[in-house]
């Protein structure tokens, strides 16, 4: 009489073949020890990894943790993409991530994670070293320390001339030697947009009070009109001196009775830097005029680069001079953006250093310049 195998009370055998189904799983799908055939138990802990997913990464239902099957599908929405809208990679339907960049780590603007677009510029348009498209870092400077107009962070070109064409030798030499001394070529460009931009201001009437007699060409008058000696006094007298006082109540008469308008500010043809402490000339007319007209003097708005007097420059010289050196030049301690500007000198001959002084001045977007002098040179 032969023998059966013993089988236990969920019918499987000793070496776990089931009675029913002839293989190690029973009708449900579980071996003797209660796994189906991917290692899963009734509860969905897996079998080697202890968890609800297999070494593979999924659980009893086919999905990763991400809710993604081994197809991609989402289990949730049955499509490729979650609730979010993003594939198992984490990409939407355009091929952004969640922080908006896609598989190459650019964003729909076209910059990378790095901060920096396919031709190595950032939003502000800078590259890793800091410069832009043009070669410029964030302060205006090229690799070689030069802006766009070609000067260094002091001011000075390659050649060590400022935009005024002067460098610390030059500003040193007699103008005798000045005199015909070329500049660099963006000197001469500058000083042309200067007048460009200076245009209207250069052909508004100028102003003046009197007649000026020079003691070459009229000796008799020099010595003996009130106003060409009180000018010739002010020319060396200083601080609180009576005869800018005289020359400034002039002009002030003046600006009243040709209803000249009102003004934000005074700017006086200035001294040289060295004679600076020297209140005298047009600086001495400038602020005795700003008490009465009860308005701001910037005396040190212009600069003279040279401790010269140009009237001392012989007629036959005067021009080439002018032509080749900024004798006056704006500053820059003031901001005289949009402002009315009443533009002062003592003596106006042949506008030279009016001129200059306008350009230098209309260069820096003032709303007006108007020129009062105390008097005109008598030709």
């Amino acid at each position: 009489m032969g023998t059966f195998p013993r089988r236990d009370k969920d019918g499987f055998d000793e070496d776990g073949i089931h009675k029913v189904t002839g293989t190690k799983f029973d009708e449900s799908g579980y071996d003797i020890r209660g796994y189906d055939r991917a290692g899963f138990n009734i509860d969905g802990i897996h079998q080697r990894t202890r968890t609800r997913f297999s070494l593979s990464g999924f659980d009893k239902q086919g999905y990763d943790k991400t809710k993604f099957n081994i197809y991609g599908i989402y289990k949730d929405t049955g499509t490729p993409y979650d609730s979010d809208g993003y594939d198992r990679y984490g990409y939407n339907e355009l091929g952004y991530d969640k922080n908006g960049y896609n598989e190459e780590g650019y964003n729909k603007d076209g910059y990378h994670t790095s901060g920096y677009n396919r031709e190595g510029y950032n939003k502000e348009g800078y590259n890793k070293e800091g410069y832009n498209k043009e070669g410029y870092n964030t302060s205006g400077y090229d690799k070689e320390g030069f802006d766009k107009e070609g000067y260094n962070r002091e001011g000075f070109d390659c050649d060590g001339y400022d935009k005024n064409g002067w460098n610390i030798s030059l500003r040193n030499l007699p103008w005798e030697q000045l005199v015909s001394l070329k500049r660099p070529s963006n000197f001469y460009d500058l000083r042309q947009r200067k007048k460009e931009l200076s245009f209207n201001f250069m052909n508004k009437p100028k102003h003046w009070v009197g007649t000026y007699y020079s003691k070459s060409h009229y000796p008799n008058q020099f010595t003996s009109d009130e106003l060409t000696q009180t000018i010739i006094r002010n020319k060396h007298e200083t601080n609180g001196n009576t005869p800018a006082q005289y020359i400034s109540k002039l002009m002030h008469e003046y600006l009243t009775d040709n209803d000249l308008g009102s003004f934000d500010c005074i700017i006086p043809v200035a001294n040289h830097k060295q004679n600076f402490e020297q209140i005298s000339g047009a600086v001495s007319i400038g602020q005795e005029l700003s008490k009465l007209l009860k308005i701001e003097c910037l005396s040190n708005a212009l600069e003279k680069t040279l401790d010269i007097r140009a009237r001392n420059i012989p007629e036959s010289q005067k021009r080439e001079f002018w032509n080749n050196n900024d004798l006056y030049v704006f500053s820059g301690i003031h901001d005289i953006q949009d402002k009315k500007i009443l533009l002062v000198d003592d003596v106006i001959t042949h506008d030279y250093t009016i001129s200059q002084c306008i350009y230098q001045l209309g260069n820096e977007g003032p709303k007006d310049i108007t020129v009062l002098c105390a008097g005109r040179t008598m030709k």
